[in-house]
């Protein structure tokens, strides 16, 4: 019963900020490349659409996979000696710090430009971070909420390339 009233007071004394996401892409994404977004602020280039899905001129279509985070890396792998996407074989998983300027803190499930990023997942993706101090573990970052936290390697997370 104490937990439950806790519980309540939290939700009635927190400030519950969840604006609806913008109706506009961002101005600083550039979707005029058929499958990619270029970040003007960053200069990164990204996959439209996640790692499963693919754009078929107006959308992302098919399903998103969800892929532990060797398997992550070797997807990316297999797609540059592939041929690549629109011409480019030097895609990569994303930094921590790269992959959060995805964020749009506007947004909540997901915190993206769904606009531009029509197929993210209101969940984790990889980034290329893995752990010093827990072998087994490597960075998401959570596009329910704009998050990002350490957790095991085998565990199956969305997953977006990235190229500078």
């Amino acid at each position: 019963m104490i937990r439950f009233v806790a519980s309540i007071s939290l939700l009635i004394s927190s400030p519950m900020v969840m604006a609806a996401c913008p109706s506009a892409p961002q101005t600083n994404f550039d979707s005029s490349k058929a499958g990619l977004i270029s970040d003007k602020q960053t200069g990164l280039t990204w996959m439209r659409c996640s790692i499963g899905s693919s754009w078929d001129g107006s959308n992302c279509t098919g399903i998103p996979s969800r892929l532990e985070w060797k398997e992550a890396k070797q997807a990316i792998t297999e797609i540059n000696k592939g041929g690549g996407v629109s011409g480019h074989k030097d895609w990569r998983l994303p930094t921590v710090d790269e992959l959060k300027t995805l964020i749009n803190k506007q947004c909540f499930d997901p915190a993206v430009d769904s606009n531009s990023f029509m197929d993210t997942q209101p969940a984790g993706y990889w980034t290329s971070e893995a752990s010093t101090q827990f072998p087994e573990g490597a960075t998401v970052v959570h596009f329910y909420h704009g998050g990002d936290y350490l957790t095991n390697q085998i565990k199956p997370w969305f997953v977006r390339a990235v190229r500078k």
